[in-house]
């Protein structure tokens, strides 16, 4: 009796009416990893700091040069117009590279600063120190590079010309 009521029941209902709608498209996110957007494909500007909100880059003049000495500069990368990478979402993320040398030369660090440094970007005051393959956790905000180079007290037969390399980002789950 009760198998017969709900098919009774099932048969008595009415389609008012069905409705479609529309596709549409999914953009994929900007440029680069989800959440983190390079904001130039070289970072090609070189300057002897990080700005604030008082002191802009000061661009780096002239060359490097080997002296009778041992030097140790930090060397600060951006876009020719600013930061280099634009943290949208707080996370887990993974640079790969391999940092280069040469007769004379050699980089022995990277990192990454928050900038510009102002309490006005999320990241402010950061300092992150890069190590290829291991994940990192990054605050949002925009971020430069820091590269630290080892130049020799000079000999003859040193390299005249500091090699670039190329910085991979991928999200970590």
């Amino acid at each position: 009796m009760l198998v017969a009521l709900l098919v009774g029941v099932a048969y008595g209902v009415t389609v008012l009416f069905s409705q479609n709608t529309p596709s549409f498209p999914v953009r994929p996110p900007p440029s680069g990893v989800i959440g983190m957007h390079a904001l130039c494909s070289t970072v090609d500007a070189l300057s002897n700091n990080i700005p604030s909100n008082t002191i802009p880059y000061q661009p780096i003049s002239g060359s490097f040069q080997y002296t009778l000495s041992a030097q140790y500069p930090t060397i600060y990368l951006h876009c020719s117009k600013g930061p280099s990478i634009n943290v949208t979402v707080t996370g887990n993320y993974v640079p790969i590279f391999t940092l280069p040398y040469g007769t004379g030369w050699s980089y022995y660090k990277i990192a990454l600063f928050c900038s510009p440094s102002t309490v006005t970007n999320p990241c402010y005051n950061g300092e992150r120190d890069l190590t290829s393959n291991q994940y990192i956790t990054l605050a949002s905000g925009t971020w430069d590079y820091g590269i630290y180079l080892s130049l020799g007290a000079y000999q003859t037969g040193y390299s005249t010309t500091i090699s670039g390399f190329t910085i991979t980002w991928q999200s970590f789950p």
